[in-house]
Order: structure tokens, then sequence, then C-alpha cells
């Protein structure tokens, strides 16, 4: 099963990277537009979970950064949808959380 290897250290992705020998992306979240970070936090996971398909895994660091502002319901719905989307399309993904080392 592909999977993606999930961790806040980008340290730690690194050493997973090389211990697999595999693919590498990095997310930051942007601060001042939380419905922009969490679609491009869902196109992130999208273009990972292609490149698990791909060499069977990839590992995905992310920044995590406080959210400065409220989503609408509207924002809302639109981020439920593309998550169904993945959900849909990316079941035979597996997402592994890693702690931070």
């Amino acid at each position: 099963m592909p999977s993606v290897l999930l961790t806040h250290s980008l340290p730690h992705a690194l050493s997973l990277k090389s211990q697999n020998s595999s693919p590498h992306l990095h997310f930051v979240e942007d601060q001042n537009n939380s419905l922009a970070s969490a679609l491009y936090w869902i196109d992130t996971l999208i273009k990972a979970s292609l490149l698990a398909r791909e060499y069977g895994v990839c590992v995905l660091s992310y920044q995590k950064c406080p959210i400065s502002q409220q989503l609408s319901s509207e924002d809302m719905k639109e981020i439920l949808l593309q998550e169904k989307f993945y959900l849909t399309n990316y079941s035979d993904v597996e997402l592994v959380e890693y702690r931070d080392e």
C-alpha cells in the first residue's frame, strides 16, 4: 500500500526521505488566508499521494502555524467538498503520522 509519511520536523522528514529513497514535499500554512491554506493543504496532500502511488512512499513535512482568521460556513463547505474528493479518490494511500524526533 502506498504511504504518505507526515511529520512536523523538517530534519526528520529529510531523514525519512533518505531512509526510504522517496520524494519529499514541505507545506507551510499561510497565516493570512485560512481558506487558501486549507485548500493548498489538500492540494499538497493529493500531490504527495500521487507521488506515493508512483514511488511507494512520499514524505510530507508541514509547519504548524496559528490560524489568524475564522473560516466562514461557505469556506468550510468548499474545504469539505475537497476533502471528500480526496478521501474518495485516494483511499488506497495510507497516511502515517510520525512524532517529531
